[in-house]
């Protein structure tokens, strides 16, 4: 079984975190930054906690923020609760630079909004020979994950390290049914979007139309009317196709709870042959929440089957 150690850095030292009462360190493709709450006892009350990391195997897997500390005194010493944020929140708390790139590349945004902070850029060699606009109100990881996404559809994520990349998904996360605990299949079919109506301003109603030829093939019928003329007509299709993709996203997955400590890196594809359902050919892993209570470790993993929406965009006559 893999070992996890946390380590602390509050305002006067670094220091090992000892009796550990319970922790639950938290990652998922739709949240910006990582998670962990961590509950330990202390010989003494400590001062105000600055940073948390977390080491499994000696492999940083976590560094961020304390948000929240909680020390109660009790008959053992004082109990404190710490709950971090990854690194990746300085990015999400502090509000981006409104302006308008012309021709703009990754790295361009990423010097403009999160060089300052001590991040490294890990980013592809991203670009586009359009304009790209940072609205009031974006932060500075929205400001480059917007960008990234439109070219890739994928989001931006940060590591230990604080660099910023962009997560592979060419790895895999091979487990047996002797290492599962339960398991738990999922189809929702009340989730996905198959079509959406819109329009841009000189249309005089939705007669543009974007839809999932496989959701309908489904059964699934439930359209959105949105009018995108606000944005610039490169990025529309994009809005249109991560709007049916977002909304499919819950259609087909499954909730695998394994035993001890699995931290597997998110979008790794499932090798896992289960008793019930058989191979689950083509399942990524969507999050993970690796816990421990009463000295029991286990991994809860958040398992996605990505549809193949088979688009077409056209115009009602």
């Amino acid at each position: 079984m893999a070992c996890i150690a946390f380590e602390i850095t509050d305002e006067g030292k670094k220091y090992k975190v000892e009796n550990i009462v319970g922790f639950e360190l938290t990652k998922d493709a739709e949240a910006a930054c990582d998670g962990l709450r961590l509950k330990f006892i202390a010989e003494e009350k400590p001062d105000e906690i600055i940073s948390v990391a977390a080491f499994i195997d000696g492999e940083k897997v976590f560094f961020g923020y304390c948000d929240t500390q909680r020390t109660e005194r009790t008959n053992s010493g004082f109990e404190v609760f710490v709950y971090a944020r990854s690194s990746a929140c300085i990015l999400v708390d502090n509000e981006a630079q409104p302006a308008t790139y012309n021709s703009p590349s990754a790295k361009a945004i990423f010097i403009k909004e999160a060089e300052k902070f001590g991040f490294k850029n890990g980013l592809d060699e991203l670009c586009c020979k359009y304009s790209y606009t940072v609205p009031k109100g974006s932060s500075c990881f929205g400001a480059i994950n917007d960008f990234v996404r439109v070219l890739t559809s994928k989001s931006i994520a940060v590591s230990p390290e604080n660099v910023i990349y962009l997560p592979a998904s060419n790895g895999t996360a091979s487990f047996t049914k002797d290492d599962v605990i339960s398991e738990k299949h999922i189809i929702n079919r009340g989730q996905p979007i198959s079509k959406i109506d819109y329009k841009l301003d000189c249309d005089e109603g939705y007669t543009r139309h974007f839809e999932s030829r496989n959701l309908l093939k489904k059964g699934i019928s439930k359209s959105r009317k949105i009018n995108i003329s606000a944005l610039p007509a490169w990025q529309r299709e994009y809005a249109l196709k991560n709007r049916l993709k977002k909304a499919s996203s819950g259609y087909i997955s499954a909730e695998i709870v394994l035993s001890g400590v699995n931290y597997f890196n998110l979008y790794d594809r499932v090798e896992y042959d289960s008793p019930t359902e058989g191979e689950l050919d083509g399942y990524v892993i969507k999050g993970v929440c690796v816990s421990q209570e009463d000295s029991t470790a286990s991994t809860r993993l958040l398992l996605e089957k990505p549809v193949e929406l088979k688009e077409v965009n056209y115009v009602a006559k």
